[in-house]
């Protein structure tokens, strides 16, 4: 009998799937590292938000100004992974803002952050540092979309 050079289908079988284990680890920790990136980029947006809205306090007034697309980089507000807008919670007395918080939920969550029993594992807020939210009555806190 000839000598028969090549793979029997039990060795293809084996490789195929070695092939298939080392994918599938390869995935998951690549899913992990996106899901990491995406909370960084959010986390780094809020902080964003937040100095904008800390550049803009009033002094004279004690209040915030609303940030505007043309005090960001670029002229653009940042823009989570997901798409969309961020959004801030505001305490405005007549028309001036007295206070903030903005929140950006992470990996993925599907919770409320502004609530007082929101899961701070889940969500990262930033709240404006010379005012406080919970000075403010239910009827004077209003979103604003950033």
């Amino acid at each position: 009998m000839p000598k028969r050079s090549g793979f029997t289908l039990v060795e293809l079988l084996v490789v195929i799937t070695i092939i298939g284990i080392l994918s599938a680890i390869g995935m998951s920790g690549f899913n992990n590292a996106q899901n990491r990136a995406k909370d960084a980029k959010r986390k780094g947006d809020v902080d964003s938000v937040a100095k904008v809205f800390e550049g803009k306090y009033n002094e004279s007034t004690f209040s915030y100004l609303a940030p505007a697309a043309a005090d960001f980089n670029n002229s653009k507000p940042p823009v989570p992974p997901e798409g969309g807008n961020y959004s801030a919670k505001v305490c405005k007395k007549t028309s001036d803002i007295k206070a903030y918080k903005i929140c950006a939920k992470l990996g993925g969550s599907s919770q409320d952050c502004y609530t007082d029993s929101s899961d701070l594992t889940k969500c990262y807020c930033r709240t404006s540092a010379f005012g406080s939210m919970s000075d403010c009555s239910t009827d004077e806190i209003s979103s604003l979309t950033i």
